[in-house]
């Protein structure tokens, strides 16, 4: 037993000395990694001890660094130079598809989010090209979309309060529904109904999957990703109970639009008034002509369904919530913003998207929040699909790269005083926007979010009707809202509520 151990040592401390004399300088800095757990004991120690993990480990070893993994490695980007380099190389265009990941997407490579090589290549062509015809590449019907969900929220929200002048508003997943409803009708048509409760669970099941899941969820869900078989020994410590449940309700939901999509488009001239009729549309194409693209199936519209549901609809409700909460802990800017609004748009007339160009300060605000909240800290991981380089360094084939976006935003080289809230940092002497591309929210490069328009402008929107309409403010004998993020795959504020104040 006694020289079973001394053997182990040994073997671990040549490991050791091999790791510390490496001789390749293109190979990435990171903690030295141990036999079959690589760097797991760190990470682990970094998740439990800090907020923000990767800029731990940045603030040592850069800006691009490596840490070992079981079964795989993965790269971290932590600035500005190497986020924007890397992931616009076609050679990080890889998803990683581990983890509970791989039980969203039902084991297969399909779809946009997580599809990979010609299949994503193909899927991503097709949706990018239909949504134009449905809201994403044609701002005026979704703003159309926008403020009639705006309008029957507001309407709805005054006539059920005793004093409509003066409203106490819980703002958590409060804009789930309206915002997951204007991309319902993308999918299903614009006259669809639907109602608030099938979108509520819709939601609450995403929040949840989300917060369970992931590098910056619960501890099982990060350690799940590290070593995916652990996912089947511990399903509900992992997240991949939540992750089934999430997938089923998603599921469900797709398979009834499909029915109801395949019923009408079964009729001789009839046109496709929705995405999913669309999708229908070329189903029967291919089925025609006995083509298997395996992009049109009824499994590959579960997971379309799924990835523009969730990467919206709960990153622009996140946003929106971090947006008030802001303007309810800085008065001061919120107060400045409603007058560029004031300035900006006659009286009587609708806030439209177009407006947003002649509003710098409103965009620096956005900005900002964007900038400060982090709603998607680490963007969606990639993976290396051949080895590359950046400056000096290797990126190895089928490494897992993240971005830290953290360590870029809150980069005092770059954003002085980054902790504190000030808008006025992207606007220069003479009023113009200035550093806006720094702020990277939707990654970029082919796999950068195609939802961006959707987000832009239901985001301006929203949260411009409400400055214009309201006066927002914390909420008299309450407790202060925590200025920090609940962290998750979308990070979102901790529970809050606001006083609204109509405006006169």
């Amino acid at each position: 037993m006694i020289s079973l151990w001394f053997g182990f040592v040994a073997v671990t401390l040549a490991f050791l000395f091999m790791q510390l004399s490496r001789k390749d300088k293109r190979e990435l800095p990171g903690p030295v990694a141990f036999p079959i757990l690589g760097n797991i004991v760190q990470m682990m120690s970094a998740f439990q001890t800090y907020t923000y993990p990767f800029t731990h480990f940045a603030e040592k070893y850069g800006e691009i660094y490596r840490l070992k993994l079981p079964f795989d490695e993965m790269v971290v980007l932590a600035s500005y130079d190497a986020v924007n380099t890397v992931l616009s190389k076609e050679e990080s265009f890889g998803r990683d598809l581990s983890g509970i990941m791989i039980d969203r997407n039902f084991g297969q490579n399909i779809g946009m989010l997580f599809g990979n090589g010609e299949m994503w290549d193909k899927s991503r062509k097709w949706i990018v090209r239909n949504l134009r015809d449905f809201g994403f590449g044609k701002s005026h019907l979704l703003e159309a979309s926008v403020n009639n969900e705006i309008d029957n929220f507001l309407d709805n929200l005054e006539e059920r309060e005793k004093d409509p002048c003066k409203i106490i508003l819980p703002v958590s997943q409060t804009f789930l529904v309206p915002v997951s409803r204007v991309m319902y009708k993308m999918m299903a048509g614009y006259d669809t109904k639907i109602e608030n409760e099938t979108l509520l669970e819709m939601n609450q099941q995403t929040s949840l999957m989300e917060k369970a899941s992931g590098i910056t969820g619960t501890v099982g869900a990060a350690l799940a990703m590290y070593i995916p078989q652990i996912r089947f020994i511990f399903p509900e410590w992992t997240g991949r109970n939540v992750q089934l449940s999430c997938r089923e309700t998603m599921q469900k939901e797709s398979r009834k639009l499909l029915a109801v999509a395949k019923d009408k488009m079964s009729k001789s001239g009839v046109q496709a008034d929705s995405l999913t009729e669309k999708f229908v549309l070329q189903m029967k194409e291919e089925s025609k002509l006995k083509i298997n693209s395996g992009i049109f199936t009824d499994l590959s519209h579960d997971i379309l369904f799924a990835d523009l549901f969730q990467a919206s609809s709960n990153t622009t409700a996140s946003y929106l919530e971090a947006f008030f909460l802001f303007m309810i802990l800085y008065p001061n800017v919120q107060e400045k913003l409603f007058r560029e609004l004031q300035d900006t748009i006659p009286d009587g007339h609708e806030i439209t998207y177009h407006d947003k160009n002649r509003m710098v300060y409103a965009q620096a605000v956005m900005l900002e929040v964007h900038r400060v909240a982090k709603i998607t800290q680490h963007l969606l991981p990639r993976r290396a699909i051949t080895d590359f380089d950046y400056k000096n360094f290797r990126i190895k084939k089928n490494s897992i790269i993240m971005a830290d976006m953290n360590s870029l935003f809150n980069n005092p080289g770059i954003f002085q005083d980054p902790l504190s809230f000030n808008p006025e940092r992207f606007i220069d002497a003479n009023g113009s926007l200035v550093n806006e591309k720094l702020v990277i929210p939707f990654s970029v490069g082919k796999r950068s979010c195609p939802g961006e328009l959707f987000a832009d402008v239901t985001a301006f929107l929203m949260a411009m009707h409400f400055i214009n309409k309201y006066k927002l403010s914390t909420v008299p004998g309450e407790p202060k809202p925590k200025e920090a993020m609940h962290i998750g795959i979308t990070s979102c504020p901790y529970e809050f509520s606001m006083l609204m104040t109509k405006r006169q």
